[in-house]
């Protein structure tokens, strides 16, 4: 190229604009090397850390910021982030002699999702922190500081992030960074420190927070919540009743549980929401004096209440009664006698066929056997107890929440629970002559020994524990939270009282002379006793229709063909000429198959709507139950009646179509403004069994009766009368 061309002027502009342009891309490249990790950006958050110092003086104080931009839906979360999620973790890596201040958050907001309460931030939060320069550093030196910060974004689905954050700011005289104003405004924004005195006090299932705001206008306090920072203190969903009519705000804290641990010092954040000037803006006027002149403070605060005592004003707020605490033997004891009257209850009724067999079946001439029999059938019991509790134990220890009766709510167990209670009306019918269930008459007791009572023993578990009787709920619901040795404890109790009926007429001889004597009329009584155990197996598989879909349920039918099929063929096989046993056999093994095969099929034909919907239909004013609806009607005064039940319940559908669903009682409830809020457990719901939790039970049916106002709730018993509710709608 001709020098001389180098130096014309459409050559000369563009040298210069290629020169610039090299020199800025240069630039852009030396900065992001220099700072490669300064900003983090993704779809669900523009993160970046923030200085209020673009160059700091020796042992200046100042502050740096993560600041966490989110995109519209998505939330982040407070120290303590309430029912689930996690808070951000923030690592500095400073200079020698420098130092760095606890991480300060705004305050937080509520953010209820699907009856669980979290405390987060949405929109631009900035978590700041005071960083401290070490005094020797030398001007014209570097000053570096590295952030490795981890933090959790949710919307639908929830999204780990981290990144690591570094800044390298020069060391002579103090100059501001363009962030710093921005920096400043958060800091402004923090919850400064109440300007009352607080204290707090243990009053049952909650704690008492008091605020001596002396001279404040009781009206001028709206809304009050607090914010505890220890995670597992307080019920995050339960709603926060509080009072200002003393001369002081006090709040009523629901706790997490029966008996958690409490601080030395109660610390949060207090969100207040005024009338008047306190509305929306957080700032306005009022003071002690209650004139108008004076500013409000803010409307959150930090809170550092020490423990002290606090009265709160008689008949004020409404809290749950806490369960009482019972010792060991207690639930032993009401285990026992528990288990002894659940014989009594209706969810025994579908079974009343094997324990009335299995007591015509006794042999009363020969007492060794009968003894034998009862064992075995104290045996069966107490093994399907035992395997129950060890279930609830393995299944607990890998993070499940259960209640009692979970296995009703598995579709392929009522599947495979219709299917047996079908093969024993067919047997009771006499299509095939295995003799079970009943107790092994002497003949039978030569062929098979006690199998017959401990399947009887078994069966009559598996069918009757989803429901409860009384004071079975205490002792369950001590057990589901108890060590597993407790729990094991705890629910062999209960199956020794389950099985003490059989085994007092078993083991004491003067029993028998009050038993009918077996004779050809049994075998009459036993094929008539079949169809409630046919209807038994019709009652499963409606259960299991609120479980699955159309698809899913001819999927059971069919299964139950199948056992139909194998119960013919094994029973002609015993009286077929030698040539079919064989064909039959075969037969026999293909509708086992079948029937295998249509029962591993449920899990995938669920439905995806709503379980329980038939359960849910049976009282006609009730409303989905949820906790926040629970909590908003507290809010408002309402009465509410809670009814907690399930479709495999029967005690719970007894109630509900002998006394709930009554015409009268309806209106009733009506003309006092009663909302019925129902709970579907058929399938099981992790809000439910919390609620069950929070009241000491562990199943179903669960009936508490909220008064209108703030009074104190009320658990009615498992068995309901028109007349029981009547008396509780006139207190």
């Amino acid at each position: 190229m001709d020098t001389v061309a180098l130096f014309r002027p459409g050559m000369r502009a563009r040298l210069i604009a290629g020169a610039i342009g090299v020199w800025l891309a240069w630039a852009w490249i030396g900065h992001a090397l220099a700072s490669p990790s300064a900003l983090y950006v993704s779809p669900q958050a523009r993160v970046e850390l923030l200085t209020a110092r673009a160059q700091i003086a020796p042992g200046e104080r100042f502050w740096v910021g993560l600041r966490q931009v989110l995109a519209p839906g998505w939330h982040t979360y407070w120290e303590n982030p309430g029912d689930s999620g996690l808070p951000a973790t923030l690592a500095w890596r400073l200079p020698p002699g420098a130092g760095a201040g606890p991480t300060r958050w705004p305050a937080p907001t509520r953010q209820a999702f699907g009856g669980l309460m979290n405390y987060g931030h949405a929109g631009d939060v900035i978590l700041l922190t005071e960083l401290v320069a070490p005094t020797d550093l030398a001007p014209g030196s570097r000053f570096a500081i590295e952030l490795a910060a981890q933090w959790l974004v949710c919307a639908e689905i929830c999204i780990p992030e981290e990144a690591s954050f570094s800044l390298d700011l020069p060391v002579g005289r103090s100059v501001a960074a363009a962030a710093a104003p921005r920096l400043t405004t958060a800091a402004a924004a923090l919850p400064p420190p109440a300007p009352w005195p607080a204290r707090f006090a243990r009053d049952g299932d909650r704690l008492l927070l008091h605020l001596q705001m002396a001279g404040v206008p009781p009206d001028r306090v709206a809304d009050a919540y607090f914010f505890a920072k220890a995670p597992a203190l307080l019920d995050h969903a339960a709603p926060q009743a509080f009072t200002t009519a003393t001369g002081a705000l006090i709040l009523a804290l629901p706790l997490a549980g029966p008996a958690p641990a409490l601080p030395d010092r109660l610390e949060g954040v207090l969100v207040l929401r005024g009338s008047g000037a306190l509305a929306g803006s957080g700032t306005g006027t009022g003071t002690g004096t209650g004139t108008k002149d004076a500013p409000w403070p803010g409307d959150s605060f930090t809170i550092a209440a020490a423990s002290g005592a606090v009265a709160a004003p008689p008949g004020w707020p409404a809290r749950h009664p806490a369960p009482p605490a019972l010792t060991l033997l207690e639930a032993l004891l009401f285990a026992m006698l528990g288990g002894a009257i659940l014989n009594l209850m209706p969810c025994v009724f579908p079974i009343l066929s094997m324990k009335a067999l299995a007591l015509l079946d006794l042999p009363v001439a020969d007492r060794a056997a009968c003894r034998r029999d009862g064992v075995f059938y104290g045996a069966g019991v107490l093994a399907s107890f035992a395997a129950i509790a060890a279930l609830l134990a393995a299944l607990r220890a890998g993070g499940a929440e259960l209640g009692w009766g979970f296995q009703l709510q598995s579709p392929i167990f009522v599947a495979v629970m219709a299917n047996v209670m079908l093969a024993v009306g067919l047997n009771l019918s006499g299509v095939f002559a295995v003799r079970m269930p009943g107790f092994a008459t002497p003949r039978a007791a030569q062929q098979g020994g006690g199998f017959a009572a401990w399947l009887t023993g078994a069966l009559a578990v598996l069918v009757a524990t989803p429901c409860t009787a009384p004071f079975m709920g205490a002792a369950l619901g001590l057990a589901l939270t108890a060590p597993p040795w407790m729990m094991g404890a705890v629910i062999l109790a209960l199956g020794i009282g389950f099985a003490a009926p059989v085994l007092v007429l078993t083991l004491l001889p003067a029993t028998g002379r009050y038993l009918p004597r077996p004779g050809p009329w049994l075998n009459q009584f036993r094929a008539l006793l079949a169809f409630p155990v046919y209807a038994t197996a019709a009652w499963l598989i409606w259960v299991l229709s609120q479980q699955t879909d159309p698809a899913g349920l001819a999927l059971a039918l069919g299964s139950l063909v199948a056992t139909g099929l194998a119960a013919w063929a094994t029973g002609l096989a015993s009286t077929a000429p030698r040539h079919w046993p064989r064909i039959l056999a075969v037969a026999a093994a293909v509708a086992a198959i079948g029937l295998a095969v249509s029962i591993v099929k449920l899990p995938t034909t669920r439905s995806s709507g709503s379980a329980g919907a038939g359960a849910a239909t049976t009282t006609a004013d009730a409303i989905p139950f949820t906790t926040a609806r629970l909590a908003g009607l507290r809010a408002e005064g309402r009465p509410v009646f809670v009814n907690m039940t399930a479709a495999w319940c029967i005690t719970c559908l007894v109630n509900e179509a002998n006394v709930l669903a009554a015409p009268a009682l309806r209106d009733a409830f009506a003309a006092r403004g009663v909302v019925t809020l129902k709970g579907d457990w058929t399938r099981g719901d992790p809000e439910i069994t919390a609620y069950l939790r929070s009241h000491g039970r562990s199943g179903v049916p669960l009936y508490v009766f909220y008064p209108a106002g703030n009074g104190d709730p009320e658990i009615l018993p498992q068995i309901l009368t028109d007349s029981l509710l009547r008396g509780v709608l006139a207190r």
